[in-house]
């Protein structure tokens, strides 16, 4: 959701570090954008459930109160379980992090994220070239996605009228402009 008084494009940055936190709202915000932040991946999840964010800039391994955020056993951060839970209407998410191996990368992009970025080779430029490209791709899959559900009799109609389709006839779709094509999924 753009902020409604500016119509800039919002941006969430998840990381545990101050420093990290002003500076990419610094910087994010000098670009033009409104800035949101969040210690925690339990804030940034909390904030992900009342609003929508054309990009999410997220380190991988957080700690809170002095422990890592990671889950004991599974092997996997929870930067990349929390990859996984982002919703669809949301933007694409940026991994900025410290923990830059191999196999950290393959899995990041595995569960969606749009790029990755290692903070000991930070690149303002490149930083700023990747959330424009993450942002241009969820304000263009904005104009194709859907706003609601069909209701019950919505969903009847279209299933009627695909039949009509299929068989050749002509067709006439007497359905809302923002109605979703419940066929149409979204990448």
């Amino acid at each position: 959701m753009e902020d409604s008084v500016t119509d800039r494009p919002k941006i969430l940055v998840v990381d545990d570090d101050p420093g990290w936190l002003e500076e990419l709202d610094s910087l994010l915000g000098e670009a033009g954008y409104v800035v949101e932040t969040a210690p925690s991946f339990e804030v940034a999840g909390a904030k992900l459930l009342t609003a929508t964010y054309a990009a999410i800039i997220v380190d991988l391994a957080l700690s809170k109160d002095g422990v890592s955020q990671e889950f004991e056993g599974l092997g996997l951060l929870s930067g990349l379980q929390f990859l996984e839970r982002v919703p669809r209407r949301q933007g694409k998410a940026i991994v900025l992090s410290a923990y830059g191996s191999i196999e950290h990368i393959r899995q990041a992009f595995k569960r969606g994220a749009h790029d990755f970025m290692e903070k000991q080779h930070f690149d303002e430029s490149r930083f700023l070239d990747t959330v424009r490209e993450a942002v241009d791709w969820w304000k263009s899959s904005r104009i194709l996605a859907p706003q609601r559900e069909l209701t019950p009799a919505e969903m009847k109609e279209y299933k009627r009228i695909t039949r009509q389709f299929l068989r050749g006839q002509s067709i006439h779709l007497d359905v809302p402009d923002d109605a979703v094509n419940p066929w149409a999924k979204q990448s």
